[in-house]
């Protein structure tokens, strides 16, 4: 009976995980009700500076190598160059609503690739749709994402099929183009980022980079090159360690500073920086600000204003928006109407007032920011709730499997148990497991290190009932191969849950990651766990 029960919560904990991790998308997100179209939108666009935009996107490619590649570096030099920080989890669907949207997951509700689009929130595409521009994508990965996401707004669609000919003539013929070029993550994935694969596939994003330079004039266009995620030395992303977080950011042409380096930005600062320098209506739910030393020095004195004025009233309207849905109290009366009158009074010296908004926009967005951190008491009690209850039922399991042993152990089965559970732990995170994981090659490396790690937790359970006297040696063979069952179980566990006892960190809110934690433990031990029971009972019976 104990090991049915086991195995029972085993199945429990390994397929809720993954509906768990399902679920973290947000189809119906708080800034979807806020209207993107209208009268109310905005201020009009600012002018015009860039004929052509071209956005490409080196998915998979690590920040630091990217920076290296010769066709970045020489964009670098004529343009501007800065970092940002992935906010978890680092796939590439979020970290596309993010750089296009000016959202970041939290906001955007997209947090893993598993989205079913469209993204309900406005973003360059949109907004150069509805100023009539031809927009064109390119995404040579098998999955097609940024289709799923922005799906309406592009005219052009190419996928990766297409002939690369083909996609430098769309290039050079659209007005904002995006251009997803895949070959480095799907060597990440296989070889991992310390890889000869990986090398080689960097080389070819690279020569890829260097075409589009030379299909476009930069004296009139104007590119963009991000990543949207590094990759593991041995491997996967979704995680928040540094060659997984850490993106790029270069650009190069009209309207942009030269050989500048921005330092660090936030991630959603892009979207309005190229409204701004396309002539687009800032998209109307980024909470991003244009760094304004990107900008060239030489630009118009009323177009600056504009961009200003129009980036400003989006701002002061989405965190309105905000505060007014989560019952945020905002930095007094006097706070806005002095957002206001800087738009009001159309300063002479626009730096004293970017400087002024930014402090501005800084109060109001830790006003709305508490805000939404307190509306999730209510979630944060459920899920401490489940969580403990996961945690309980792990204990549980852990006193069935030691009264399962009581009668080949003497009484000290408990002890074994313990031992069991610890080292299992211990022996994910020594055997490298990490909180990235993601599909394909790296899959197999974490069933090693599930394997691995169990098996030695098994055998020194092994080992430990054996020296305290209590196993009899003719039962040592049953209990290798008791061992050997529970890895194979307990990999198996590790391949149907993205969470096994190695941790995950996600997004906003994270305080699921214990919920997720304790699914995953308690699915992979009652997996490992209820057979070792059963074939125990067995070998007893005999």
């Amino acid at each position: 009976m104990a090991g049915l029960v086991l195995l029972a919560g085993g199945v429990y904990g390994t397929g809720d995980v993954w509906r768990t991790w399902l679920s973290l998308n947000d189809r119906e997100p708080l800034l979807a009700g806020l209207p993107a179209g209208g009268a109310r939108q905005s201020t009009e666009a600012p002018p015009r500076r860039v004929q052509r935009l071209v956005i490409v996107i080196a998915d998979g490619v690590v920040a630091d190598s990217g920076l290296a590649l010769a066709s970045v570096k020489r964009l670098a030099r004529r343009g501007v160059r800065a970092r940002a920080t992935a906010p978890g989890p680092t796939f590439s669907a979020p970290s596309y609503a993010a750089w296009l949207s000016g959202v970041d997951p939290a906001g955007s509700g997209v947090r893993h690739n598993r989205y079913a689009g469209p993204l309900p929130l406005d973003s360059l595409l949109s907004r150069a749709r509805a100023a009539g521009r031809l927009t064109m994508v390119y995404h040579d990965a098998k999955q097609p994402l940024m289709k799923n996401l922005f799906g309406p707004h592009i005219e052009l669609y190419l996928s990766g099929e297409t002939r690369w000919l083909t996609v430098l003539t769309a290039v050079a013929k659209a007005e904002l183009s995006v251009v997803v070029l895949d070959s480095a993550d799907e060597a990440g994935h296989h070889a991992g980022a310390d890889s000869a694969e990986y090398r080689k596939a960097l080389g070819v994003v690279d020569h890829r980079i260097g075409q589009i330079v030379a299909s476009i004039d930069l004296e009139r266009d104007l590119l963009v090159v991000v990543n949207d995620h590094g990759h593991l030395p041995g491997g996967g992303h979704g995680g928040l360690e540094a060659p997984v977080a850490q993106l790029f950011c270069v650009m190069a042409g009209a309207g942009v500073a030269r050989g500048v380096d921005l330092g660090r930005i936030d991630q959603r600062d892009l979207a309005p920086l190229l409204a701004a320098l396309a002539g687009l209506a800032p998209p109307a739910h980024n909470r991003g600000w244009p760094p304004r030393k990107a900008i060239a020095p030489d630009a118009p004195r009323p177009a600056r204003r504009a961009a200003f004025a129009a980036q400003l009233v989006t701002r002061l309207r989405v965190e309105r928006y905000l505060a007014r849905m989560l019952g945020a109290s905002l930095p007094a009366g006097h706070a806005i109407p002095r957002g206001r009158d800087l738009l009001a009074a159309r300063l002479g010296n626009l730096e004293r007032a970017d400087a002024l908004t930014r402090l501005l926009l800084a109060r109001t967005s830790r006003a709305v920011n508490a805000a939404a951190d307190a509306s999730l008491a209510s979630s944060r009690l459920e899920n401490g709730l489940v969580s403990g209850g996961l945690w309980l039922a792990l204990l549980v399991g852990a006193v069935l499997l030691a009264r399962a042993e009581l009668v080949t152990l003497d009484g000290r089965g408990v002890l074994v148990a313990l031992i069991h559970a610890g080292a299992a732990y211990g022996g994910m995170r020594l055997l490298g497991a990490s909180e990235s994981l993601s599909s394909g090659g790296d899959l197999l490396g974490w069933l090693v290190r599930a394997s691995g790690a169990t098996a030695l937790a098994a055998l020194l359970s092994l080992f430990v009932g054996v020296a305290l006297g209590g196993t009899p040696a003719r039962r040592v063979g049953r209990f290798v191969v008791a061992a050997l069952v529970l890895a194979l179980l307990a990999a198996a566990g590790a391949t149907l849950a993205p969470v096994v006892p190695g941790g995950v960190t996600l997004p906003d809110p994270s305080w699921i990651g214990a919920r997720q934690l304790a699914q995953g433990w308690l699915g992979v031990f009652c997996l490992a766990a209820g057979p070792t029971v059963l074939l125990v009972a067995r070998g007893q019976r005999r």
